[in-house]
């Protein structure tokens, strides 16, 4: 991740906890689960404790086999989501060119009926991974996007998240240029 400076990534509170939770789930994983929605979710979990205990590495394996588990079994959420938690990994990663991608990928599927409720979160990831590649003014869009979605579902936590997202994409991106003389 050389050069990325990470922006505005999650922190963990109690990462004991966390680890309980994942070697609970590994457990499950080796003792196999018969029921595949179930299996679904216990990767997507996985996949996801690692990333946020920092081993965006081994997450990313497990979240590509939930993603792919999701999309045999139809379904079409579970698909969204495995979409942005893998993308957020493979950023945490430094891969951001592929996670952009899985980004768009999350925001066109957020389309569907059924995964609407995913589309702030698509625009507020894919915005995080636009500014860690520079690309603030994107960002900002993203963040102005998702920031309308999120006070429309009326979610107060995630309203100040994108909020706190923009304030700082904002300050990132400096002062409006001053306009000039008139013509």
């Amino acid at each position: 991740m050389t050069g990325v400076r990470p922006f505005l990534r999650q922190t963990i509170a109690d990462r004991d906890a966390l680890r309980i939770a994942l070697e609970r789930d590994l457990a499950a994983l080796a003792a196999g689960v018969a029921d595949e929605h179930a299996r679904a979710r216990l990767l997507g979990r996985v996949g996801e404790a690692y990333r946020m205990l920092g081993d965006p590495d081994r997450a990313a394996p497990y979240l590509s086999e939930a993603l792919l588990a999701a999309r045999h079994l139809g379904d079409e959420p579970g698909v969204a989501a495995n979409l942005i938690r893998l993308a957020t990994a493979l950023q945490h990663g430094g891969e951001h060119p592929r996670a952009e991608s899985l980004f768009r990928e999350a925001l066109a599927f957020s389309g569907r009926p059924d995964c609407a409720t995913y589309k702030d979160f698509a625009l507020q990831h894919l915005g995080k991974c636009l500014v860690e590649t520079g690309r603030i003014d994107e960002a900002i869009g993203c963040f102005e996007e998702a920031l309308a979605a999120r006070l429309a579902k009326g979610d107060a936590a995630l309203v100040a998240s994108t909020e706190e997202a923009l304030a700082a994409a904002r300050a990132l991106a400096g002062p409006p240029p001053e306009p000039g003389p008139p013509a």
